[in-house]
């Protein structure tokens, strides 16, 4: 049987910065994950006060990488 290891996981594809994720695997299952993202983008202070709906509209246009998931 051996010890916990570590799997890191960076840059993720397709994501718009720098994202890594951490994996510390034991027996062969995952024990525990960190993700770290690095990229502030700023959209939450555009938003600030704002009905939250408008989220919807405004930020997929902004990215234009990743539209649906910020809807």
């Amino acid at each position: 049987m051996t010890g916990p290891r570590t799997l890191t996981v960076s840059p993720f594809a397709r994501v718009e910065g720098d994202l890594r994720v951490d994996l510390e695997v034991r027996e062969g299952r995952v024990a525990c994950a960190r993700a770290a993202a690095t990229l502030y983008r700023g959209f939450e202070r555009l938003l600030r006060g704002r009905p939250a709906m408008d989220a919807i509209g405004i930020v997929p246009r902004i990215c234009g990488n990743c539209s649906c998931s910020h809807g």
